[in-house]
């Protein structure tokens, strides 16, 4: 009866004791650190701009950084412990009397600086980038102002379409185009007019009328014409 009872024992299996790690059909399709996608960057632009309160203000905004505003430690740990490969549950804390997970990752946001030349403004913008439809038919974002926020006493940097500007300004001044007649060039097309921003060095920039303005500026004169003149 002893071998009986012995051999019964012997056939029973072992309990495994591999865990299972449960994983979560992601509504999010990127992880909450990767860099904003071009969707995501044209989404966040146009939902502050529509934030506008009138065309001119609109119109008025230049986008000077558009980046992802970092998430919450325990956002990016939730991602990495249920949502992503390799899935790793121990880099969430154990919280006593606290079971399950939710159920999705809270949504990105896109962190923008914005110029405002019609108020001579900068201001600080957080949107929200709600992913709708992933599953199903690809996914498409939608934008939500979270906050906004107008830094005083600062001046962004010059960005490309201002050094444009500059450049057409100089070349429809009419003294520079008679010095450039002085010289023997007719064509402004083989000008170069190149502006540097070299920082601010008075007050005037703290009231409300001062203009943004290049330091100085540095002129390139070809002879032939060429795509690259550096």
């Amino acid at each position: 009866m002893a071998t009986l009872i012995h051999s019964i024992v012997e056939t029973i299996p072992e309990p495994s004791t591999k865990a299972v790690i449960p994983t979560i059909m992601r509504a999010q399709s990127s992880h909450p650190l990767n860099p904003l996608s071009a969707a995501e960057i044209s989404v966040a632009v146009a939902t502050v701009r529509a934030a506008g309160s009138t065309p001119e203000v609109r119109d008025s905004m230049r986008f000077i950084e558009v980046v992802l505003s970092d998430p919450e430690k325990h956002v990016v740990a939730l991602a990495d412990a249920y949502f992503f490969p390799p899935f790793q549950p121990s880099l969430l804390p154990r919280t006593k009397g606290v079971t399950g997970f939710p159920g999705k990752l809270p949504p990105r946001c896109a962190r923008l600086i914005v110029y405002n030349r019609k108020s001579n403004e900068t201001s600080i913008w957080i949107v929200e980038l709600s992913e709708v439809h992933t599953a199903t038919r690809g996914g498409h974002h939608r934008g939500k102002v979270i906050s906004s926020q107008v830094v005083p006493d600062v001046q962004l940097p010059m960005d490309a379409v201002e050094y444009a500007e500059c450049e057409a300004v100089v070349k429809d001044f009419p003294p520079f185009r008679e010095a450039m007649k002085k010289k023997g060039i007719d064509d402004l097309d083989l000008v170069m007019v190149d502006p540097w921003c070299a920082g601010y060095h008075s007050n005037l920039w703290k009231t409300s009328t001062y203009e943004r303005v290049p330091k100085r500026s540095l002129l390139r004169i070809c002879r032939v014409r060429a795509t690259c003149l550096y």
